[in-house]
């Protein structure tokens, strides 16, 4: 009867209360799969509405300049130096071009890039205000006729959106981290809203 388990023993363990085990915890999803769904959706929505088409129209005559000075920025040959307070903007689709191509779909893939980024950089704000207020301001930004368009445009004001997004974002973080590394990232993406025009 070494199996056996002696009478006072198996009272004990029957009259004690029973506890749930780890696996037994019940764990509440509906909040947390409306967030996820709202995220995922703002971020799809955001793409299929800047991604596709990016060559379907040509350039305007200041976004063939900012292409042509990007295009020889990454060739080496001479920029010209009437760009009106926008060289970030020319670094910023040369490092496009320099990865993908001199074509100018690759040039309106650096903004519709940065256009992405700006709904990702609202998302992120969700940490300061509710995030169901951050989902909506996402999705209404990945819906908005004019932030469509200006992330299509390479004009420099996806990134200026973007960047101000950045700062924001930096000077929140730098009040709740005590690390010199917050105000150092929002005096560089400070210093590259400038630069963008």
């Amino acid at each position: 009867m070494a199996g056996e388990m002696p009478i006072d023993r198996e009272k004990q363990w029957r009259a004690a209360p029973a506890q749930d085990s780890v696996l037994d915890r019940r764990i509440s999803l509906t909040l947390t799969t409306g967030r996820w769904i709202a995220i995922v959706a703002a971020i799809v929505i955001a793409g299929l509405l800047r991604l596709p088409g990016l060559d379907r129209w040509a350039f305007s005559a200041a976004e063939a300049e900012t292409a042509l000075a990007a295009r020889d920025l990454i060739l080496g040959n001479d920029i010209p130096n009437n760009l009106l307070g926008r060289p970030f903007a020319v670094e910023w689709t040369g490092l496009f071009m320099f990865l993908g191509d001199s074509v100018d779909s690759v040039a309106r893939m650096s903004v519709a890039v940065a256009g992405l980024a700006i709904v990702v950089l609202t998302l992120r704000l969700g940490r300061w205000m509710s995030t169901a207020a951050a989902a909506a301001a996402a999705i209404l930004i990945a819906l908005s006729p004019t932030m469509v368009a200006t992330s299509r445009r390479i004009d420099g004001g996806a990134l200026l959106v973007a960047l101000t997004l950045a700062v924001i974002g930096c000077v929140l973080v730098s009040g709740e981290r005590r690390s010199e590394l917050w105000p150092i990232l929002a005096g560089i993406s400070a210093a590259l809203l400038v630069l963008s025009g």
